[in-house]
Order: C-alpha cells, then structure tokens, then sequence
C-alpha cells in the first residue's frame, strides 16, 4: 500500500471468482446463507450471448440467479436475460423446463443459488 498523504494506493492481484472484492482489507462478500445474503447473480437485462452480461446483483435471502432465452418466437431477434427471481417463480416452472429438456428441447430457462452460476443455461451455447 502507498499512501501521498491524501490517497491511498492499493494493488493487489488474485486469481478466482469474485476474489478481489476482498482485495487491499476491504469487505469480501459474506458466504451465501439463510441469514446473511442471497447469491451473487448476473443482472443484465438484455445481452447477445449466453456470457455478454459483466454487471452483477447481490440477490435477497429468497431469491436465486435465472437465465432466460428473450429470443422471439420467429428467431429474428435473439437475447438473453440474467437476473435475480423469488425463489418461489424458479421452482414453479422449474420443472416444466427440465420435462421440455428431457424431450430433446433446448434450455430457454434455468435457475441456481450459487454465485455467478447464471452465466450459462444447461445445452446451450
């Protein structure tokens, strides 16, 4: 650490998910719990592809990470959404979805309650 008497300078590297926000003393990100925090999420209303979203959310105890397939029903206009959901809105389309994905169909939605575990969605690409 460096200091000119009015800003402190801080560098310091680290290799792993979400690592520097622990990064120079400051506050690392409390484990997911009940108690303390939701998960981490990607929160990106609108990205090209499946891992274009680079903002992200700290989600509420009752809430977990969901991608979505935006794409419009003729194909023309394809995006996806990443955000934070009521963990009571994942689990009761949840299992529509992997009834369509068990049939061969491609995931459109998916849900999770890890730390940035919505970048993908389980068969695409």
């Amino acid at each position: 650490m460096a200091s000119d008497g009015r800003n402190v300078t801080c560098t310091q590297c680290c290799n792993g998910t979400l690592c520097n926000a622990g990064g120079c003393g400051s506050d690392a990100f409390a484990p997911i719990s009940p108690v303390v925090r939701g998960p981490v999420c990607f929160n990106c209303e609108q990205q090209a592809n499946i891992d274009d979203c680079y903002k992200i959310r700290i989600c509420g105890r009752d809430e977990m990470c969901e991608i979505e397939d935006m794409s419009s029903a003729d194909g023309h206009q394809a995006y996806w959404r990443t955000r934070c959901v009521p963990e009571r809105t994942c689990r009761s389309t949840q299992a529509i979805h992997a009834q369509l994905m068990a049939y061969g169909k491609p995931c459109t939605r998916a849900c999770c309650k890890e730390d940035l575990c919505n970048q993908s969605c389980p068969g695409s690409s």
